[in-house]
């Protein structure tokens, strides 16, 4: 009966002992799943991060491109304005002049 009782106790733990590596597995097994999930997600959104970033960097070139383009078509359209009132000027004063 004793010998009976210590193989039962030996089968016990020797089974106890196989499910512990089982569980054990299924464990590091669903760890290592939900790692690769994380790494994939962060992967993503460093991706999408770096898109949104260059995205942002080009409309910001386009607008300061289109400010700087402003100014410039500004200056320009002064500048002739400028010059046909000079000259507009110049007429009249030859007018006054041709007139006396």
């Amino acid at each position: 009966m004793l010998n009976d009782a210590k193989s039962q106790s030996s089968l016990i733990l020797k089974n106890a002992r196989a499910d512990a590596d089982v569980q054990r597995l299924k464990i590091l097994d669903e760890a290592t799943k939900q790692a690769t999930t994380l790494q994939s997600q962060a992967k993503n959104s460093i991706l999408k991060e770096r898109l949104d970033a260059q995205s942002e960097i080009k409309q910001t070139i386009i607008d300061v491109a289109f400010q700087a383009a402003q100014e410039i078509l500004k200056e320009d359209i002064n500048s002739k304005k400028n010059q046909a009132l000079i000259e507009d000027f110049l007429e009249q004063l030859d007018k006054v002049k041709g007139s006396k």
